[in-house]
């Protein structure tokens, strides 16, 4: 192995990462944040590649409120941290289009190219600027998806302004199950603490009547406030809503539904209202945010490798590989199958798959491109099109642009590790299968909204998440060091939510592996330990 000997002879510090998802590329990138200006190597290991687990299988829902409405155990940070990550991955494709660009007509992109040996790592994470349609800027040109490492199973259909990005700045909407969770809405408190937000977009808010908020401005939680002057714009919020806003947000939601739901006391807050909210590619932004980390170590002398192979366990990790500085195992349900580990983390493990949907385009060719259908749904270039804002629940509607909607989740719980494994990069295409996760999924879908009936499956994703035990605090991540006296550590359990959580976990355990020093970490992580 070159690569492990050039690092050994140059005295580089060398780092390996089992586990390409979320958590897995989040501890790359903060390892280089962290060790700036200094060369060093990470190697992340995948068998599956980049997003070949629950992470690429997710919708993509990056949020930081609870299905009550409550912030997270840690959600300020945690947001603040992802939508750093997000707008880090975002610049990385916009420094691609130029490159690509540049090619093509090298003459007018001369003025304009990045700097291609710029340490990104050292600066501020760049903002996600928005165009007049609420997308990132530069995001409207379709980036080759060929890129190396990824898992294969990017699936989905992209219509315009969509092709190619990584993530939408959109509100979401979560209407209430039934009458308990309407009187949790309505229960909210005033005000959170502030997120710092890298980008907002503030678009189809609801416009309360009477009916809609019975407590006026109290119905509002403004998180990202840094003053008393500051806008709710600087950064996410959460609001309950009525059901005329709700219904007027989001077209053919079915309005009858959720006022028998909720019942007559509790239409007032019969809905929660998010906004700067975000709809994530997984894939796009995990192989974004990868070659951000290949660019910014390439630039200081060091070395970002994606190793495409299973790990069978740590201590031949080493053999094979060499000594490492210190590993880090971010490989999610599939961390049980290393024998260092095994059944020490208590996780739950929940298969589950996901839908991608699209509008039937022979429904809609000869549609004007300006005129709308029923549903939330216009038309462009031939395409029904989805226009209103991602929903939340027991069913969810993740919408990446407006002719793809990603529906999910179906629950399988009692696996093993192996099985989860085995999951990992699994493309899912056995027609039995596929027949019986739309069968359930579909009509979920059209439940939530009505008009999904109509759309076509053009995509079927599995996944396994890691599931930990609930606490006071929630269900919170588990992270720590595998043994004494040896610099092997691991962050698991994100379940659900892995995308929140990613970005500030991954920080929080780069800082620990560069310290040796697990007080770096929130005891609530390590309460898996002995």
């Amino acid at each position: 192995m070159v690569y492990r000997i050039v690092g050994a002879l140059v005295g580089r510090p060398r780092y390996a990462i089992v586990g390409g998802g979320f958590a897995g590329v989040a501890a790359a990138w903060h390892l280089l944040a962290l060790t700036s200006p200094r060369p060093v190597d990470v190697h992340l290991f995948d068998g599956a590649g980049l997003a070949g687990g629950a992470s690429g299988a997710a919708a993509g829902l990056l949020h930081p409120f609870s299905p009550k409405g409550k912030l997270l155990w840690h959600g300020e940070e945690a947001m603040g941290a992802a939508l750093e990550l997000l707008a880090v991955a975002n610049a990385h494709r916009e420094r691609m289009l130029q490159q690509q660009s540049s090619e093509i007509n090298p003459t007018e992109s001369r003025h304009r190219a990045p700097d291609a040996h710029k340490d990104y790592a050292d600066s501020e994470p760049p903002s996600t600027s928005h165009t007049d349609s609420g997308l990132p800027s530069g995001s409207s040109t379709c980036l080759e998806q060929a890129e190396e490492g990824g898992s294969g199973r990017e699936t989905g259909v992209d219509c315009g302004a969509g092709k190619g990005q990584i993530s939408w700045a959109q509100p979401f909407l979560r209407p209430a199950a039934d009458a308990r969770q309407a009187a949790a809405f309505l229960r909210l408190p005033a005000q959170i603490r502030g997120i710092p937000s890298s980008s907002f977009e503030r678009t189809n808010t609801p416009e309360d009547d009477n009916s809609s908020s019975g407590r006026g401005d109290d119905a509002q939680i403004d998180v990202g406030m840094r003053g008393a002057e500051s806008e709710v714009a600087q950064g996410a919020s959460v609001r309950a809503v009525g059901v005329d806003a709700a219904a007027a947000a989001l077209p053919g939601l079915p309005e009858e539904a959720l006022r028998a739901a909720v019942g007559r006391d509790l239409e007032s807050s019969a809905a929660l209202w998010i906004e700067g909210s975000h709809v994530v590619h997984p894939e796009r932004y995990l192989r974004a945010l990868w070659g951000a980390c290949e660019e910014t170590a390439r630039s200081r002398g060091g070395q970002c490798r994606l190793v495409g192979e299973k790990v069978a366990s740590l201590h031949a990790l080493e053999e094979v590989h060499g000594h490492y500085t210190a590993v880090i195992v971010a490989a999610g349900a599939a961390a049980g199958t290393l024998p260092e580990i095994g059944d020490k983390l208590p996780m739950e493990l929940c298969q589950g798959y996901t839908l991608d949907l699209a509008p039937p385009r022979a429904d809609t060719a000869s549609v004007p491109v300006e005129a709308s259908t029923p549903g939330g749904s216009a038309a462009v270039d031939g395409c029904s099109t989805y226009d209103g804002p991602s929903l939340l629940g027991s069913t969810y509607l993740a919408a990446q642009w407006r002719c793809h909607l990603v529906v999910g989740a179906t629950k399988r719980y009692g696996l093993s590790s192996q099985q989860a494994l085995e999951e990992c990069g699994r493309a899912v295409s056995d027609p039995d299968e596929v027949t019986a996760a739309a069968a359930e999924l579909v009509p979920r879908a059209a439940g939530a909204w009505p008009p999904a009936a109509r759309w076509e499956m053009v995509g079927v994703r599995s996944g396994v998440r890691a599931l930990p035990p609930r606490s006071a605090q929630g269900s919170l991540p588990l992270a720590g060091k595998l043994e004494a006296g040896r610099k092997w550590w691991v962050v698991a359990g994100l379940g659900a939510r892995g995308l929140v959580y990613h970005a500030w976990l991954g920080r929080l355990i780069a800082r620990a592996v560069l310290a040796d020093d697990e007080s770096e970490l929130p005891g609530e992580l390590r309460r898996w330990q002995p």
